[in-house]
């Protein structure tokens, strides 16, 4: 039996739809990575985990929804799926950061496409695209199977909505720099 193209790109969304080739939509944080910025923004609460790959004492968990829970007076980490939900995370981190009651940080992937993307991120303090691809957590062993680029978008309480969009830079994984630094070492 022959498969039709639209068969094929249906199998092939389905497939691509999380951070790598299985189902999973709980990936964790590789600790170096969430390290260097929560010594950057001091996080308070955890948005988006459960009790397997939770970055902080306080988290929100599947159970216990962040969506309606107040996060004013907060600096919130948020990694969530890599799926539609997203768009509802960026929605959330905007909003509040533009009511000047909180401060995010989204690690999302780069949806440009999408209207999502230029209705909320377009609107953050600063957008920080990570090089390389982020080997994520499963059970605390790094995988190396993501095949999906990120970006860290920052939604400072009170600075969002610059006439001229948010900073743009790229963030450099910590695994990365030691590599870099060597690197300079030898040329």
């Amino acid at each position: 039996m022959r498969r039709s193209l639209i068969d094929i790109e249906d199998a092939r969304r389905s497939r691509d739809a999380g951070r790598s080739s299985g189902s999973r939509d709980d990936w964790e944080t590789p600790d170096d990575f969430f390290q260097a910025l929560h010594e950057e923004f001091g996080f308070t609460i955890d948005a988006c985990a459960n009790q397997h790959n939770h970055k902080l004492e306080r988290y929100c968990s599947p159970a216990s929804s962040a969506f309606g829970n107040d996060f004013r007076g907060e600096t919130v980490w948020c990694n969530p799926p890599y799926g539609k939900v997203a768009k509802r995370f960026a929605r959330m981190a905007y909003e509040g950061a533009a009511a000047g009651d909180e401060t995010w940080v989204l690690l999302v992937p780069p949806r440009t496409d999408a209207a999502w993307w230029h209705e909320y991120m377009m609107r953050a303090t600063e957008l920080r695209f990570v090089r390389g691809r982020i080997a994520f957590l499963e059970d605390g062993v790094p995988k190396d199977d993501n095949r999906h680029p990120s970006v860290l978008a920052v939604f400072v309480a009170g600075r969002v909505d610059r006439a001229l969009g948010p900073r743009v830079r790229a963030y450099i994984q910590p695994k990365d720099r030691v590599a870099d630094q060597a690197r300079g070492k030898l040329l």
